[in-house]
């Protein structure tokens, strides 16, 4: 289940904690051009000890 969800706007990165793992999606529309290339888009990184009350609120300027 996703807990908090953001996009960056100037990157066009997705990010997302969700099932106690924290993840960005580099070039998330790599899915429309070949799904086989999305995982090679992805940053993964365990999150368990993140409290369920958290939420991802301002993403930007991280270029």
């Amino acid at each position: 289940m996703i807990m908090s969800l953001a996009w960056n706007d100037n990157t066009n990165m997705l990010a997302a904690l969700a099932d106690g793992k924290f993840t960005v999606w580099y070039y998330p529309s790599a899915v429309y051009v070949d799904r086989d290339l999305l995982p090679r888009t992805v940053f993964e990184k365990e999150a368990r000890l993140v409290p369920k009350t958290v939420r991802a609120l301002l993403w930007e300027n991280w270029a």
